[in-house]
């Protein structure tokens, strides 16, 4: 019998400013997935809470703190010669800091009219067409 393939969990922030754009990173060169872009986050510790690990990830790549709030989407996903992967996309809210690119390459507020004209890597792609698809735009 075949186990099936146990999924590393990843955490990614849907956050919103007070004028309704979205906040996006653009993954820096070099490393997987170099230019494509994605919501803030990354990956779960050992015995980290997906809400801790939202945070931890917020303070790492963009400097910022955020109020974590409910699970927006969750996605399976696999790429080509990985493991799958089980991201949790969180509602989240800047409180502290003004987002900057520490650990990316560029940060940029969107409104949802324009999430779809970005490179994004193919996990968040459910995840924009859901976020188009509530907010009435068409192609969501």
């Amino acid at each position: 019998m075949q186990k099936e393939p146990r999924h590393k969990v990843v955490v990614a922030g849907i956050i919103r400013d007070e004028r309704g754009r979205y906040l996006l990173c653009r993954r820096p060169e070099g490393g997987w997935g170099a230019g494509k872009w994605e919501f803030p986050g990354g990956k779960l510790e050992v015995g980290e809470h997906p809400a801790a690990a939202l945070r931890r990830e917020c303070r790492e790549e963009l400097d910022v703190e955020v109020e974590v709030g409910s699970v927006f989407e969750m996605v399976s996903h696999t790429y080509p010669g990985m493991e799958p992967v089980l991201l949790l996309f969180m509602e989240a809210r800047i409180v502290a800091g003004e987002a900057r690119p520490v650990g990316v390459d560029v940060v940029a507020w969107e409104v949802v009219e324009r999430l779809g004209l970005y490179d994004w890597l193919e996990a968040d792609l459910p995840v924009i067409r859901e976020i188009q698809r509530r907010a009435g735009v068409a192609g969501g």
